[in-house]
């Protein structure tokens, strides 16, 4: 499904994507939440979201929770994507009064695993920041490596 295909989704002047899009504050959510809908459309091989209100409650059910751990142990994307995949899922469900055990679904969401490796600056790669970098960082960069040895001290 291309990508225009996949705009009209949720561009959709029906009553179901205006309960769900007119209810979400922030612009930024919105573009967050029809981007995961999106990926869930696609992921069920769906051609709307009307076709999500149609089906059986406990298919649905079953389909969010195949995708979670699809995405979990499939995808491996981490744990925010994860969260706000089901996120943006329930708030249009919510929204179109389909109620579903959502504490049930939301156990599949997993653990907090972090996909990617967090680790401290080296020495020397703080000095190559400190030197390539103009005058006006230099004082930033060195106040944020200053508290974060102190925090360590701590």
């Amino acid at each position: 499904m291309g990508r225009d295909q996949r705009e009209v989704l949720l561009e959709d002047t029906d009553v179901h994507y205006r309960n769900y899009a007119e209810s979400i504050k922030s612009p930024r959510t919105l573009k967050t939440y029809n981007f995961a809908l999106r990926l869930f459309l696609d992921y069920l091989k769906v051609s709307s979201l009307s076709e999500l209100l149609t089906s059986n409650p406990k298919l649905l059910e079953s389909q969010i929770i195949d995708y979670l751990v699809y995405l979990k142990n499939r995808k491996k994307v981490s744990s925010s994507h994860r969260m706000t995949s089901l996120g943006a899922i329930k708030h249009f469900c919510r929204m179109n009064d389909i109620e579903l055990p959502w504490y049930k679904i939301s156990k599949y969401l997993g653990e907090d695993i972090s996909v990617v490796k967090d680790r401290a600056y080296a020495r020397e790669e703080i000095q190559q920041i400190l030197v390539s970098h103009p005058s006006h960082c230099t004082y930033v960069l060195y106040s944020s490596c200053i508290s974060t040895v102190y925090a360590k001290r701590i």
